[in-house]
């Protein structure tokens, strides 16, 4: 957050308007994030993980929503600096954030889910079933959320919980408002490079 804000921070002083400031900001809070969860979850056991999940019982719902509804606000934020810049000497540095900002919020909601699936999977019954492993590591539900936030759909893993069913319906519709903004951003930022 420290790292986020101090970038935000540093691009308003150097002149970046509002709007690029706030998604430099967000770009480095949400990467920041990204990456120090990764980190310090890619290499825990099972039981380290499902002692993880027990520690981050309370409020899982409540940072997931937000943190999702930021991620969407973000990509709107693109789009409102694409069109403020478009016809501007800026226009191709708006277009550059906008691909960094669809990148970075897109890679930042698949952690947060993967981190949400693994709390709900241990804390829930075990509401995944990976093919060959009974006991899955991070990695094996950051491939379980990225699969879903890329097709909106489970492929391998089975869902054997109503509860984790549930998580797995938000997460495929929210992949799909996600994708859906992406493809309009990906228009604006054509439209904003081509002038």
């Amino acid at each position: 957050m420290a790292l986020g804000l101090a970038a935000g921070l540093a691009a308003h002083l150097l002149g970046a308007r509002g709007t690029s400031a706030a998604l430099l900001f967000w770009n480095a809070a949400a990467l920041t994030y990204a990456v120090a969860i990764s980190v310090t979850l890619w290499d825990d056991d099972p039981d380290a993980l499902a002692r993880r999940a027990a520690e981050l019982d309370s409020d899982q719902w409540i940072v997931l929503l937000a943190s999702s509804i930021a991620a969407l606000a973000a990509l709107a934020a693109v789009m409102a600096d694409l069109v403020a810049a478009k016809g501007t000497p800026q226009a191709t540095g708006a277009a550059i954030l906008a691909g960094g900002t669809v990148v970075v919020s897109w890679i930042f909601a698949q952690v947060l889910f993967a981190h949400h699936y693994a709390h709900v999977h241990w804390l829930g019954g075990k509401g995944l079933d990976f093919p060959g492993n009974d006991e899955p590591d991070f990695p094996e539900f950051l491939y379980f959320a990225m699969t879903v936030g890329m097709t909106a759909q489970v492929s391998d893993v089975t869902t054997r919980t109503a509860r984790m069913r549930r998580v797995v319906l938000g997460h495929a519709a929210l992949s799909f408002l996600f994708n859906a903004v992406i493809l309009a951003a990906a228009v604006n930022l054509a439209a904003a490079l081509l002038g």
